[in-house]
């Protein structure tokens, strides 16, 4: 499973920026820039599709914090403590 940091509801819907190190960017708008693999964008649009706005429709408002030299997610077992 990837590991990723967001934040949910973010006001900024087309929030795409970079600060310091890390990119803060916005999952449905430029995930297909950012996450080059279909796998994990596929995974990922699942898990994001279960936020919902009060109407019902998806939430749209989700930042994605990434270093800013990666396109990809690092999987769980790659992280050593």
């Amino acid at each position: 499973m990837p590991i990723i940091s967001f934040m949910p509801f973010y006001p900024d819907e087309k929030v795409d920026r970079t600060a310091a190190n890390f990119h803060l960017w916005n999952w449905w708008g430029y995930r297909e820039k950012r996450v080059p693999d279909t796998g994990i964008r596929i995974y990922l649009d699942k898990y994001f599709g279960l936020y919902r706005r009060a109407d019902g429709g998806v939430e749209r408002r989700i930042a994605i914090l990434s270093p800013d030299n990666l396109c990809s997610f690092r999987e769980e077992e790659q992280f050593t403590g």
